[in-house]
């Protein structure tokens, strides 16, 4: 889910579920989003022999995301710079483990316990890697599910808006005080 720019990476997604696909011929991909890599995205796909289980929605509502999120079994956040990552803490909320690269934000709001993250050494053993996360997720219901539900509780615990309230009202009284 994101733009659809080169450094979101995409395409790394795409190679690994090519090669997931083998093995699980009735499984799809879906990319939610727009941008300029999308022709790009699509040809990848058709390269590689899956185009039609990749699946492209393009842009959506919010709600609409939130439906599609319902219906997955994981996400892949493949992206090379990203600071943040919103669409983990939606991802997560919504039950889903996620698979990240290991650097920059989303290795840091994604944990162990509700996530897969892959370390970053070169694009061969990125994909590779991203494709076993995959494999594992596949093979493994109860942890899939078991990460779903940690995941949850991460956002109810540090992420809900109830909590963010409660740290900002935090911050206002010891300003308030001082």
């Amino acid at each position: 889910i994101g733009r659809l720019i080169g450094w979101k990476a995409f395409s790394f997604g795409i190679k690994a579920f090519a090669k997931f696909h083998q093995q699980f011929p009735n499984s799809e991909y879906w990319i939610v989003g727009s941008g300029p890599e999308r022709k790009a995205l699509e040809n990848l796909a058709s390269s590689l022999g899956c185009e039609n289980a990749v699946k492209f929605w393009g842009y959506l509502s919010r709600a609409k995301v939130l439906e599609i999120l319902s219906n997955v079994d994981c996400m892949i956040h493949p992206s090379l710079h990203d600071l943040y990552g919103a669409v983990l803490l939606e991802s997560m909320a919504a039950s889903k483990p996620a698979i990240v690269l290991d650097i920059n934000g989303p290795s840091h709001l994604v944990q162990d316990d509700c996530g897969i993250k892959i370390p970053v050494k070169n694009i061969e053993q990125i994909i590779n890697d991203l494709t076993q996360a995959l494999l594992e997720l596949a093979n493994n219901e109860e942890k899939r599910i078991n990460m779903g539900k940690a995941g949850s509780i991460l956002m109810q615990n540090y992420w809900s808006w109830d909590k963010k309230g409660e740290e900002l009202n935090q911050i206002y009284q010891e300003l308030m005080i001082n």
